[in-house]
């Protein structure tokens, strides 16, 4: 491993990293671990934040219910109980329109990105009751919105063959920071985001794409330190950092993956790791991650003291997901698993009821982020049903999105 201590501004590129499906897992779910937030008309909804007092911020799209493809962007907030706080519609018309991104500033307003089909996209304002100020500004055409946090809203760019550039802006539209590459200097990454901090985790283009993980100055492109890690494996020919968590004391845990050579000619296989750094970037401990019964590491988090690994679901069990927990000095504490059913998704099932002579049914669960809060934390779900029949053939069943709250049991 080589630490670094460096200041000023470095080269960078980045290649996009993570590609590992949904997952999370706790136990059967039951009447007491689940909140239904509501069904959405042929929409999609995504964890946006964590308001200073609790409650939950999501932003999305949905349809008006008619045969219009068009979509309206919409923000919804739960109170700390799940609840609906109120759910507000931000625009409507020809285009599809969503939210992205979203946060609360140091001074109390939220902060969303909308865009639309065409990828115009703009910053809108609003009070936390849901009432906008009627300030906003755009971002740059030219460049994708990435992270938003209190103090700065990131944004970048591909440029062909040269390095991607990455944007730090202040939330009246003003650059504060332009460095070479996407997300992360000198490499490749992404942002742990809710922190309101610029660690940044993924490889480094300049070291053989050897995993890094690094931390700049403020809303600056000043690196405060950096840590690029040797490979586990004499023969990897590349390692990055496909996720990374902070931890209670500070400090950070990241999924470490390796490619090295398979048995097929110009084949490569994954080799996997969690890795526990400390505040300072330096590296404590790492645990093998082996792939089990054909389930892969897919991302971490870290809640109440302790570190959890979400796997892949099983081919066989779908709508399954399990997980692994260790403490904070790499024990392992086991595995648990969490398993989804229709029944745990209001109306669902009443929406396959009323198909008919449906044969070939499946379903489909897509998972969010774990949102730590003060009763647990807390993974935001939806299903799709999907079935056969004369009349509409091969056919998505539920045209309202139902979308629960699951709490995830510790070991």
């Amino acid at each position: 491993m080589k630490t670094q201590k460096t200041n000023g501004n470095h080269i960078l590129k980045r290649m996009l990293a993570l590609a590992l499906g949904l997952l999370l897992a706790v136990g059967t779910a039951c009447a007491e671990t689940i909140s239904d937030i509501g069904s959405y008309h042929s929409g999609w909804l995504s964890y946006l934040c964590t308001m200073p007092d609790g409650r939950i911020l999501m932003g999305g799209g949905e349809t008006d219910g008619t045969d219009s493809i068009s979509s309206h962007a919409i923000l919804v907030c739960l109170n700390t109980d799940r609840s609906v706080c109120w759910k507000k519609t931000l625009s409507a018309g020809t285009a599809d329109n969503s939210i992205s991104l979203g946060t609360v500033l140091e001074d109390g307003t939220i902060a969303v990105v909308q865009y639309d089909k065409v990828w115009n996209k703009k910053v809108l304002f609003l009070t936390q009751d849901g009432t906008f100020t009627g300030k906003e500004f755009a971002i740059p055409e030219e460049y994708t919105d990435y992270a938003a946090e209190p103090s700065f809203l990131m944004a970048y760019r591909t440029r062909g063959n040269d390095p991607a550039e990455t944007l730090l802006l202040d939330w009246n539209g003003n650059v504060t920071a332009r460095y070479d590459g996407m997300i992360m200097k000198d490499g490749i990454g992404d942002l742990i985001s809710g922190k309101n901090e610029l660690i940044l985790y993924g490889n480094d283009s300049q070291d053989q794409y050897h995993a890094k993980l690094q931390k700049l100055e403020g809303v600056s492109d000043r690196t405060v330190w950096e840590t690029v890690l040797d490979f586990q494996q004499a023969n990897a020919g590349m390692s990055r950092l496909g996720d990374a968590a902070m931890t209670a004391d500070g400090g950070f845990a990241a999924l470490l993956q390796e490619n090295v050579p398979g048995t097929e000619p110009d084949m490569f296989e994954g080799r996997n790791y969690l890795v526990r750094f400390d505040a300072e970037g330096r590296a404590m401990w790492t645990a093998g991650l082996e792939a089990q019964d054909g389930l892969y590491p897919s991302d971490v988090f870290a809640y109440n003291g302790k570190i959890a690994v979400r796997y892949s679901s099983p081919v066989d069990e779908p709508n399954s997901f399990p997980f692994r927990w260790f403490d904070e000095a790499g024990k392992e504490l086991g595995m648990t698993e969490l398993t989804l059913k229709a029944e745990d998704f209001p109306g669902l099932k009443e929406a396959a009821g009323k198909e008919k002579n449906l044969s070939q049914e499946f379903s489909y669960i897509t998972l969010d982020e774990v949102i730590p809060m003060e009763d647990g934390a807390w993974l935001p779900a939806t299903m799709s049903i999907f079935g056969t029949n004369e009349e509409q053939g091969f056919h998505k069943v539920n045209a309202d999105v139902p979308y629960i709250m699951v709490r995830i049991s510790e070991p």
